[in-house]
């Protein structure tokens, strides 16, 4: 017994010394996993909150248009009393234009506005500048069923009315919101470096789109384009061209708060969702 006490003594000195530093080593490693796993829970509901979001501002844009339609009908008196000039010019010329008593009816309200010398303030029509060569252009992108499996989605770009460069077109790719508000970015400049127009001033309600190009795409492309936790950036290639394109042309950027009468935006919106009415998955 007393031969083998200098080996006890021997193994007590080991594993006094091993055994602390491995559990220090193993908690450590516990440590660091626990924590990992709750940024990336906390991450995955980040996204789904941002998803919800998403879906929600859709469906406020929706309604709001639909507001915005109702509001602009013109009232039932106006109505009679177009429709009475209208067959008076009927019966006098034997022909009767569907399509001005339409626009009558439509633009009834924009044209009294333009009577009260409020013209400036309503029309934000796309034009050029008075004072520069700079294009200002109207851009949309519209998505039915955002993130669902039969999701539909289009853009739209609206430079005037009646005027031959606007756009409505169904999204290439993944139809999700997000895609069709680039891919109108896309569009509107690759349209205007066509004409030689290089100065171009895009409005849209996208702040994704204008963060995307403003605030973050510099470090993404230095983290080799991935986000901050790590996980690849959703529209690379969209974004790739859209910033390809950028860099040939002088584009500022505006935001516009969508469907609140802005006449652009609302019909860059109507264009977005008659782009995707033609949508087809792949």
């Amino acid at each position: 017994m007393t031969a083998n006490l200098p080996i006890v003594c021997v193994f007590n000195g080991f594993f006094s010394r091993i055994i602390p530093r491995f559990l220090n080593f193993s908690f450590k490693n516990i440590m660091e996993d626990a924590k990992s796993l709750q940024v990336s829970a906390l991450e995955r509901r980040l996204d789904e909150a941002e998803r919800r979001a998403g879906l929600l501002a859709r469906e406020i844009k929706a309604i709001r248009y639909k507001i915005n339609q109702l509001r602009s009908l013109p009232s039932l008196s106006s109505s009679a009393s177009t429709t009475a000039r209208t067959t008076e010019t009927a019966t006098t010329s034997n022909f009767i234009d569907l399509s001005n008593t339409l626009a009558c009816s439509t633009s009834g309200v924009r044209r009294q506005a333009e009577s009260n010398g409020t013209e400036n303030v309503v029309n934000k029509r796309a034009k050029l500048s008075e004072n520069s060569d700079k294009v200002i252009v109207y851009v949309d992108g519209a998505c039915e069923n955002n993130g669902k499996l039969n999701a539909k989605a289009g853009f739209g770009v609206w430079f005037g009315h009646g005027d031959e460069r606007n756009i409505s077109k169904p999204v290439n790719g993944r139809p999700t919101n997000n895609t069709a508000e680039i891919q109108a970015c896309i569009a509107a400049i690759e349209c205007c470096l066509q004409k030689g127009q290089k100065n171009i001033h895009i409005k849209t309600d996208s702040e994704f789109t204008i963060n995307c190009m403003t605030k973050w795409i510099k470090g993404w492309k230095k983290k080799n384009w991935k986000k901050a936790n790590g996980e690849p950036v959703i529209n690379k290639t969209d974004l790739e061209t859209l910033d390809k394109l950028c860099a040939q042309s002088n584009v500022q950027w505006e935001h516009v708060r969508g469907h609140r009468g802005i006449e652009g935006n609302e019909e860059a919106d109507k264009l977005a969702r008659l782009g995707a009415q033609n949508y087809k998955p792949n």
